[in-house]
């Protein structure tokens, strides 16, 4: 398979929007509001852009925000294409490819997950040290390397430092639980047994979602760096109420998530991350 080539889509996109981001914000369903805070703002629709993958995932749309905060030209998704939806591993992580032809470098990721181990408690944050990568897939399968690209992708140290420690620093100064952990990424969309969330344990995870893996490995293999925000929604392997229970933990935590991508954001405009 050639190498994905998204020149036409980052130039399309770059013109409407009339600036250049920083910044890429992937934000979980229950956070988009984030992107209101931003000054300059300016919409784009999934579907204008040329060279992305049609959507079809039933009453979802995708829109992509710009705007500017404290002078970090940002750029939000409010949402992401997952791969239990039947997108292909190459549509999943074709926003990080669009975000690094628009030349972006910093990557904060958010998403929702359920807690395995006993280091946090429902409604903590984690920020993530590191993953186990369960789907049976990865992103750069079968994708040639560009000229001067290694083939393979070292993911030793997939998630910044600097990124996490700011984060982490910050979620305490704002006294938001948080906890740093390691995310085990399945292909879902069946939610985990209690004889998964076991065996998932005894591998030294902390936290189990769907989503988050593909992407960080992309955006690792572009040259970017990547800080991910996991949001403890449930109990994994337990009898709970499915993504509805989900989404009302998610909008509890919404403004406290809120506070905390107001002061990352803040940091890496006072060059300090």
């Amino acid at each position: 398979m050639m190498y994905c080539s998204f020149t036409d889509s980052a130039s399309f996109l770059e013109k409407r929007l009339g600036r250049s981001p920083e910044v890429f914000l992937i934000l979980r369903h229950g956070l988009s509001e984030w992107a209101e805070r931003l000054s300059e703002i300016i919409t784009v629709d999934w579907n204008e852009i040329p060279g992305l993958p049609a959507l079809h995932s039933i009453g979802r749309g995708l829109t992509f925000t710009s705007g500017n905060m404290k002078g970090v030209e940002v750029l939000c998704l409010d949402g992401r294409l997952h791969y239990y939806e039947g997108y292909s591993m190459n549509e999943v992580v074709s926003p990080i490819h669009l975000a690094s032809a628009l030349g972006i470098k910093v990557f904060i990721f958010t998403c929702a997950v359920g807690l395995v181990s006993d280091r946090g408690k429902v409604g903590d944050t984690m920020i993530v040290r590191d993953y186990i990568n369960l789907m049976g897939v990865d992103p750069t399968r079968g994708v040639e390397a560009r000229k001067g690209q290694d083939r393979f992708t070292v993911v030793s140290n997939a998630f910044d430092r600097g990124l996490s420690n700011t984060a982490l620093g910050l979620s305490r100064k704002l006294e938001i639980p948080v906890f740093e952990g390691v995310y085990a990424a399945v292909s879902g969309p069946t939610f985990e047994t209690p004889a998964e969330v076991n065996c998932l344990r005894i591998m030294g995870a902390d936290v189990v979602g769907m989503s988050l893996v593909p992407e960080t490995v992309t955006a690792v293999r572009e040259g970017g760096r990547v800080l991910a925000i996991c949001l403890v929604a449930n109990m994994a392997g337990s009898d709970f109420g499915g993504d509805e229970e989900v989404n009302r933990t998610v909008e509890g935590l919404t403004y406290k998530v809120f506070s905390l991508l107001d002061g990352i954001i803040s940091r890496i405009a006072e060059g300090k991350v």
